[in-house]
């Protein structure tokens, strides 16, 4: 027998920024309204001051909101575009697969606060667990 999985048509959105070192571990990760430049630099920010006693390298994908010249300078960020439909390149693409895989199954959410909930919840776990972020994105081409 098939299992029944209830379903439900949404046309709300929420989005997660995040960041990720295959290095040690550390993530930085922001629950946001809307994927735009406005939501883009608010997270490079976050970034640049949980990471300011590091030199970052952001590996991005080529979204609008990733390429606009609008996004400012961070003085510790370095930012690499990863070629086109190249997601696996990309460590924090690793973990959203995670995510997606364990703890985000066959999941419906009553509201949008509820998601947000519950992706605050995972990504907290997440975080404090270096040992797991590191199994997921440490692969070799990403440890630098």
């Amino acid at each position: 027998m098939r299992p029944i999985v209830p379903e439900h048509i949404v046309r709300e959105y929420t989005h997660v920024f995040s960041a990720v070192c295959p290095h040690d571990g550390r993530s930085c990760s922001l629950i946001l309204p809307y994927a735009d430049t406005d939501a883009m630099k608010i997270f490079l920010h976050e970034c640049s001051e949980y990471f300011k006693n590091y030199r970052v390298i952001m590996v991005m994908d080529q979204a609008a909101w990733h390429r606009t010249s609008d996004i400012g300078v961070f003085e510790n960020i370095r930012i690499i575009y990863q070629p086109p439909y190249s997601p696996e390149l990309n460590p924090t693409e690793h973990l959203w697969e995670y995510i997606r895989e364990n703890h985000m199954r066959n999941c419906i959410w009553s509201s949008m606060a509820s998601l947000e909930e519950a992706l605050e919840s995972i990504l907290k776990t997440i975080m404090e667990n270096a040992e797991t972020i590191q199994s997921i994105v440490g692969f070799h081409g990403a440890i630098v």
